[in-house]
């Protein structure tokens, strides 16, 4: 009698072990299909923030192509105002030659 009841507690442990076994190799196959899912899903995201890192030096591009032709017309408005700038300091010259003409010539 007691061999027979260990026969069967030792039955249902082997039938445990082979339930457990198969559980976990149920588990072992899911995490390495989610891994597999999550890196390809990652290979994606991966690939979409290049693509959007590049629109976005694209852009900066663009934006410093237009700095750069701000700055050359800053550049030659710069260069009209050191020739107003002349060319009032001579005309204050001739003002004041002019003057002192003419108080020479009153006396």
């Amino acid at each position: 009698m007691e061999l027979m009841e260990r026969d069967t507690t030792d039955k249902r442990i082997d039938d445990l072990n082979a339930k457990v076994d198969r559980g976990f190799d149920r588990l072992e196959a899911e995490l390495r299909a989610q891994r597999t899912e999550l890196r390809s899903e990652m290979e994606g995201l991966r690939e979409d923030m290049k693509a959007g890192f590049k629109r976005v030096d694209e852009r900066f591009q663009r934006v410093d192509e237009r700095f750069q032709r701000v700055d050359e017309r800053f550049e030659r408005v710069d260069e009209r105002f050191a020739a107003m700038h002349r060319l009032m300091i001579q005309a204050a010259g001739l003002l004041v030659a002019a003057l002192i003409g003419l108080i020479a010539t009153q006396s």
